[in-house]
């Protein structure tokens, strides 16, 4: 078995036993997809055709209490519904208030809204009620509470592994 997805596998196994539920209450879930859509930036580009629009310079989005910042940002629809949410910054953030705190930042944040999956790139980092993971690639997947880190398999940045700090109760804030 090759040493990341050793470390994916590990990772994956600690968070079903360690780790708080990262995901909000299906109700929570859709009474967000609900709400309105506010996005801050410098520059637009909308295709209604394609369904894309193009977000440029200092990028804010905010949907009731999920915040996604970046130097880009690209949505496409279908049908008036978002299908997927990509940001590029130097990181580019992803936040969450309720139920727990959950904020995350990569070079590239993927969020595919069918398949309840967000996908950090480059640089990941994910912090949750005190804990940490940080890898080139996490995968946090809404619907199933789970997620999967792995390193960069070039050894590009820092040790090319996966790493994981988990505090103790009395320790997270």
């Amino acid at each position: 078995m090759s040493r990341n997805r050793y470390h994916t596998i590990i990772v994956s196994i600690m968070m079903l036993f360690s780790a708080p539920l990262l995901a909000a209450p299906p109700e929570q879930a859709a009474a967000i997809k609900q709400q309105p859509i506010s996005i801050y930036a410098d520059r637009l580009s909308i295709d209604d055709t394609t369904g894309i629009s193009l977000y440029h310079g200092h990028v804010e989005l905010q949907q009731g209490d999920l915040n996604f910042s970046g130097d880009e940002l690209e949505i496409t629809q279908k049908e008036g519904t978002i299908i997927l949410m990509q940001a590029k910054g130097q990181p580019a953030h992803f936040k969450r208030r309720n139920p727990e705190p959950l904020r995350a930042q990569a070079m590239r944040i993927d969020y595919d809204n069918d398949k309840g999956e967000v996908i950090l790139r480059g640089e990941a980092q994910l912090w949750q009620n005190g804990d940490q993971f940080s890898g080139e690639i996490i995968h946090y997947y809404i619907d199933s509470r789970r997620v999967q880190a792995q390193g960069d398999s070039q050894g590009k940045q820092g040790s090319g592994r996966v790493h994981v700090l988990i505090r103790p109760k009395e320790d997270r804030k």
